[in-house]
């Protein structure tokens, strides 16, 4: 075996050792060979595109790409997004030191642009007026600067800039009873769970042409797709959603694309966003995207409470005061006893 085939047969055992860590069932389409390093395994099947999302669909669920990402309308206003879709290095000579897409400063809002074209086609590309970062991630950077502890997740307001009138979406959440007439909200999800993900990657629901990987995607194209998952790795935070039995799995493109909680066949709600897919690439091309066996997601359990007192906001419009907002487009928590 080469030097350069044995570090891609590490690269995607790395992957999929990592995917095992996660307790879901090993993945189809694996070939592993014992080797003199140890037990290398390799993905030798293409992952396998989603399902293509209508027009319809998306304009039902406000799915919009963001500067090349994917997102979701929570209303006419807002746009629910990953934060690595919407910052930028740090200057040179600024006091944070420390580059990484997630932390880094968010890029000014002139220059996040947010399209439809699919069910909006003759409508103007929406245009932020401002980026709003949770109370979590200002509070880390208020302790330090340099800090990479950041939750990739945002809210992007558009202000006038906006699409016109969409349909308003749900935050995922469950009322819990804990006895004595004592009840909690949580969006946290569970491993028996059926979610459906959306994200309007390159050309397939995962990133490239994964027949020939060398094929290196055209940047910020393709379509809206999905895929039902089960999640894993479930924390106060985030969750994973590993391969599925049907060889499908998120990819760039599909960052910020919401995770939608699925009863029944219809969805009930958002949870989260995609947020990164291990293992990184090397610098190999696109060779790495074959061993790609799982994403990360951030839950938007932990602002809950944040996204709809945010969402309130629009033009010219005192949501508190005015009657018009018991009409407006208005995300609304779903709520179900357990």
């Amino acid at each position: 075996m080469s030097n350069r085939n044995l570090m891609e047969a590490k690269i995607a055992c790395i992957a999929f050792l990592v995917f095992l860590s996660l307790g879901a069932s090993t993945a189809l389409a694996q070939e592993c060979e014992d080797t003199p390093e140890g037990r290398i395994c390799r993905v030798v099947q293409p992952i396998s595109a989603g399902t293509e999302v209508d027009a319809n669909t998306q304009r039902g669920l406000g799915l919009v790409t963001i500067n090349g990402c994917s997102g979701t309308l929570l209303n006419r206003y807002w746009v629910l997004t990953a934060r690595h879709c919407v910052t930028q290095a740090p200057a040179p000579g600024s006091a944070r030191t420390v580059n990484n897409p997630i932390s880094n400063p968010l890029v000014p809002p002139e220059q996040v642009s947010v399209r439809a074209d699919p069910w909006a086609p003759g409508r103007m590309v929406g245009r932020a007026s401002r980026i709003v970062d949770f109370a979590a991630n200002l509070n880390a950077f208020a302790a330090n600067v340099n800090t990479t502890d950041i939750r990739d997740i945002v809210l992007v307001y558009l202000g006038r800039a906006d699409l016109g009138p969409v349909d308003s979406q749900r935050i995922y959440a469950i009322a819990l009873d804990r006895g004595g007439g004592s009840v909690v909200l949580s969006g946290r999800l569970r491993t028996t769970d059926t979610v459906t993900q959306y994200g309007r990657g390159f050309s397939t629901f995962a990133t490239g042409a994964f027949g020939a990987p060398g094929a290196v995607p055209a940047q910020g194209l393709g379509i809206y797709r999905s895929a039902q998952f089960t999640p894993s790795g479930i924390t106060d935070s985030g969750y994973a959603l590993a391969m599925n039995p049907a060889t499908q799995v998120g990819h760039g493109g599909d960052s910020g694309g919401p995770t939608v909680v699925t009863v029944n066949g219809f969805g009930v709600g958002i949870a989260g966003v995609q947020s990164t897919c291990g293992p990184p690439a090397p610098p190999q091309g696109w060779l790495w995207s074959t061993g790609i066996n799982f994403c990360n997601y951030v839950s938007t359990e932990p602002f809950l409470s944040e996204i709809i007192s945010a969402i309130k906001e629009s033009p010219g419009v005192a949501c508190e005061t005015s009657a018009a907002c018991s009409s407006m487009e208005t995300t609304s928590l779903l709520l179900m006893l357990d």
